[in-house]
């Protein structure tokens, strides 16, 4: 699937198509690791020595690329199946409360230092605001911080089916987000996004009977 294509409606709801694409999220997850393995042991065989910074943004990064494809094996997980707290008992790893874990650290994500310089300055470069609206801006994405916050906070009062329905439509409002900072354009998107955005498009539907289809966007 090229990184521009979104699977449709049709694809989500039937299972024989769908597991076509989880296919290839599995592929992609391979690759993944693999290439995290790769760096590593060229990582390692290097003489100079890494100073802390370069360190810390190195496992930084790997922390968030771990983090989402976690996301994504779960997802995966959960188009097969749908465990039941009441009835299964689990030792050691609560698959739920996991995976709540992996959309929190999402959501606090969008406002860590680095990634902030990132949004704001590939705006700057696109022309998209002046400084005078810089920080205008800033006050947007902590609104949009805020908001899933809270919406994300709410889902601990909530049984295991509806907390995951809620968690399910905030990685796709994260996903949203992440759209728009690449300005709705497809061909720019991170597979992360799109592969996060279907999967839980795909559990939705499934188990809820009402999936986020993806909005019209803009082609270049």
């Amino acid at each position: 699937m090229e990184t521009s294509a979104f699977i449709s409606n049709d694809t989500i709801s039937r299972t024989d198509r769908f597991t076509v694409f989880a296919r290839e999220v599995k592929e992609y997850l391979f690759h993944c690791r693999q290439n995290r393995r790769q760096v590593a042991e060229e990582t390692g065989k290097r003489e100079t020595v890494v100073d802390d910074h370069e360190l810390a943004y190195y496992f930084r990064e790997r922390e968030r690329e771990i983090n989402s494809e976690l996301i994504m094996q779960y997802l995966i997980s959960f188009s097969e199946y749908l465990p039941d707290p009441i009835r299964e008992h689990w030792e050691g790893v609560d698959p739920y409360l996991q995976f709540r874990c992996l959309v929190g650290f999402e959501i606090e994500l969008i406002v860590e230092s680095d990634v902030l310089e990132m949004i704001i300055e590939e705006y700057r470069c696109l022309g998209r605001f002046s400084l005078e609206q810089l920080g205008r801006f800033q006050e947007r994405i902590l609104e949009k911080h805020g908001d899933l916050s809270a919406w994300f906070a709410r889902t601990a009062d909530l049984g295991y089916r509806d907390s995951l329905e809620s968690q399910l439509r905030i990685l796709q409002q994260l996903c949203l987000f992440w759209f728009q900072i690449k300005q709705e354009n497809p061909r720019s998107f991170r597979k992360n996004d799109i592969y996060i955005f279907n999967l839980a498009a795909r559990v939705l539907y499934r188990y809820y009977f009402k999936p986020m289809s993806m909005p019209p966007l803009r082609t270049r």
